[in-house]
């Protein structure tokens, strides 16, 4: 045979068995999933699933809308992101689509993302939609980042290689590589090999192997669009995070709110975190779960209750509710272990405050005799005031607020010290108000159907005639309420004659689904600033130095962000076995014919 048939005909034979390889290595690729390839050492693990529509959501709802709407928007926008815009129009040309397109294609079959602690090492994986056009992406980048390094005269910073038939790329500390439809990168090259050898065989070592990611994968809450894990357990031995593992805290408030969940966070060993963006409702959902310890379920019982199952009762909301929370709290074992949940100084202020409240509940202590009589159930009520009926109206609007608590059924007598301790106080505070020249209350009882009582403090008031612009004092009317089991103190008497209304005609307390619920109504909440609108143009102009006119663009753009959300709820559900906090947030809808 002709020699150079011979040579011809081998080189076409390599050509086609190199064509064959390449082929087995994309379809080798594509079949693999990301948890086959990402290192199970990984501490931090993301994916981001449906990477378009959390785009659209932020991008196109009608928040987004008005935000870019807004003057202070476009001229920051103007000075500070022009950089930015130059720079994806350069990338647009050298991938030839848009930036939003090209990312949607790139994370398709999504992204995800790992970052050892110990190590600092990120590892990256990105499914596009279809390989050609990554590689016509991949090769756009390159293109990309060697002409900005040509024009400013830098030399090439783009090495290539090649591992097993692969071609790698490095630009500075993270290498990367394209097989099939898949996009890998990586800041450690050894671990960059190890990824592609996992690609191409399989095998050990994987983060879909790691017992502890499987464990955790169980509590996924449903449908996300971004998915998170954490090993707990290795970032508290990193020694980096402290303050997310704090023992003994200074703040009670925030004990109360959230101590169970930090408590948790001191023994889990791991966590999940997920997003999930709903086109159709319009609404983003943050979730963290958490499994429960025993460590902390003894040491937050007052938090969870007995085995972790504590329920609050739902909300009582009135007309114009702004906010509500409510929570299953047992304050009386909170108190009696204070020494073990704050400091020093807050225990001293805790133990000054026992004998300060004595005077009030004739002598009985305030922990080991007053709370215990209360059921673990509270909630707190948030509501515009109308401010009907009222003589004089003050210039600066307060909202109206509630706390709710019930009495054990053997304590119901507390209902009546209460009351009591209820009137000394209001005549402290008329002593004090006497010394300072200002309006004091006249306090009244009335009886109410069913055995209720209502008590209420109203300024005594001057002259006739409705009054505009009054002190900020005329905010108050400070009621106590008492009717079944429970108690209810409000900043104003139609707040707690309506709270009281609503008891009376609930035939018993209706338990949530929740440990703690809070919602928050966003009209509401907007209506509520709208009725001070003058008074903060103004302090915005002190505060600030602005002119009217800025200010009344500054207040009156934040009113519109405001007004473009339905409104936000916070829910913790708790169990034996772990607990689950959902952060949610709707926005409005574009109305028709709009």
């Amino acid at each position: 045979m002709n020699c150079l048939k011979v040579l011809g005909l081998s080189f076409a034979l390599v050509l086609g068995m190199g064509e064959l390889v390449r082929g087995d290595v994309e379809e080798t690729a594509n079949k693999r999933s990301a948890l086959e390839v990402l290192p199970g050492s990984a501490t931090v693990y993301l994916e981001v699933k449906g990477f378009g529509d959390l785009m659209k959501l932020v991008s196109e709802s009608e928040l987004s809308k008005t935000i870019q709407a807004l003057p202070q928007f476009r001229q920051e926008f103007n000075t500070k992101i022009l950089g930015l815009k130059f720079g994806l129009a350069i990338f647009e040309q050298a991938v030839g689509m848009k930036w939003d397109k090209a990312m949607g294609s790139l994370t398709a079959g999504g992204m995800y993302v790992t970052l050892d602690v110990n190590t600092n090492v990120v590892c990256l994986m990105m499914k596009a939609d279809d390989g050609g056009k990554l590689k016509k992406i991949r090769d756009g980048v390159l293109a990309f980042i060697r002409a900005d390094a040509d024009r400013k005269g830098n030399a090439d910073p783009i090495i290539e290689g090649k591992y097993r038939g692969i071609k790698t790329y490095q630009v500075g500390a993270m290498g990367f590589a394209t097989a099939g439809k898949w996009l890998l990168a990586c800041s450690d090259g050894d671990e960059g090999e190890a990824m592609l050898d996992r690609l191409l065989d399989g095998g050990k070592g994987s983060l879909g192997m790691s017992k502890r990611y499987q464990a955790a994968r169980k509590m996924d809450g449903g449908k996300t669009t971004m998915w998170g894990y954490v090993d707990l357990e290795a970032v508290r031995k990193w020694g980096k995070a402290e303050k997310l593992f704090v023992g003994k805290t200074d703040n009670p408030a925030a004990e109360m709110l959230v101590g169970g969940i930090m408590g948790n966070l001191k023994y889990a060993k791991y966590g999940t975190v997920s997003l999930n963006a709903d086109m159709k409702k319009n609404k983003l959902t943050l979730r963290m779960a958490l499994p429960h310890n025993e460590k902390t379920l003894k040491e937050r019982e007052f938090f969870f209750g007995a085995g972790g199952e504590g329920k609050a009762d739902e909300a009582l909301a009135v007309k114009d509710t702004a906010m509500t929370l409510t929570m299953h709290r047992d304050t009386a074992e909170m108190w009696l272990s204070a020494e073990k949940l704050f400091d020093e100084r807050v225990v001293a202020q805790m133990t000054k405050s026992e004998t300060d409240l004595g005077i009030f509940f004739s002598g009985r202590k305030f922990g080991a005799e007053i709370l215990p009589a209360m059921k673990p159930k509270m909630q707190i009520v948030v509501s515009r005031q109308r401010y009907k009926g009222l003589g004089v109206v003050p210039a600066i609007k307060l909202p109206a607020f509630a706390l709710i608590a019930r009495v054990n059924d053997d304590a119901k007598k507390l209902q009546r010290e209460l009351e009591v301790g209820y009137k000394s106080l209001m005549g402290l505070l008329n002593l004090q108000a006497g010394m300072q020249d200002r309006p004091q209350f006249d306090v009244t009882t009335e009886r109410v159907a069913g055995g209720g009582r209502i008590t209420t403090a109203e300024y005594l008031e001057e002259g006739e005639g409705k009054r505009e612009g009054g002190e900020i004092y005329y905010n108050f009317s400070p009621t106590m309420a008492a009717v079944k089991d429970y108690v209810i103190l409000a900043s104003t008497k139609e707040l707690g004659r309506e709270l009281l209304e609503k008891v009376m005609k609930r035939k018993k307390a209706a338990v949530s689904a929740f440990n703690t619920e809070m919602r928050i109504y966003a009209d509401v909440a907007a209506a509520m600033l709208r009725d001070n609108r003058n008074q903060l143009i103004a302090q915005n102009q002190l505060n600030e130095g602005q002119t009217k006119e800025e200010a009344t663009d500054e207040i009156d753009g934040m009113l519109k962000v405001l007004e473009a959300f339905k409104g936000a709820a916070i829910e913790l559900k708790s169990s034996k076995a772990m607990m689950r906090l959902e952060v949610s947030a709707s926005m409005k809808e574009k109305k028709v014919g709009e």
